[in-house]
């Protein structure tokens, strides 16, 4: 994937911005992403896509599902976000290798390594007996 740019602009280019936003109209401020691999075991037999999802919808983790796609099938994706935070978790299932892959975009030029740090967290708290492993990559 090629480097994504996203220009900010304030409406007054004296006054400070908040955190993660441009000063100056026109500057171009890298988009940030954040990939995880996430390895579940061989006797996994559902896709840890879908069980994300009902834990996500059942229980309170301050992360909410947005949207998904395939609902029931192998393979489909979901779009996972956190109520205080910016950003977006963009999770697929991939059943043959039983590999979950979360793309972390940060909206506006903002960081999501606190979103990914969440989703992590979750994953280690309640569904640390379905993992193999997990694999942090920046882009």
């Amino acid at each position: 994937m090629g480097n994504q740019f996203l220009v900010l602009a304030t409406h007054n280019p004296t006054s400070l911005a908040a955190p993660g936003e441009a000063v100056h109209v026109g500057i171009k401020v890298k988009t940030m992403q954040i990939v995880l691999d996430v390895m579940a075991r061989s006797s996994l037999r559902e896709s840890l896509r879908e069980l994300i999802i009902a834990d996500l919808r059942r229980w309170e983790y301050y992360l909410e599902v947005i949207s998904e796609k395939k609902i029931g099938r192998r393979s489909g994706w979901a779009k996972i976000k956190a109520k205080d935070l910016n950003g977006v978790l963009n999770i697929s299932w991939h059943a043959n290798s039983k590999t979950l892959i979360v793309r972390a975009v940060g909206k506006q030029g903002h960081n999501p390594a606190d979103l990914v740090g969440r989703f992590v967290a979750y994953l280690l708290d309640h569904r640390r007996k379905d993992l193999g492993g997990v694999i942090i990559r920046t882009m």
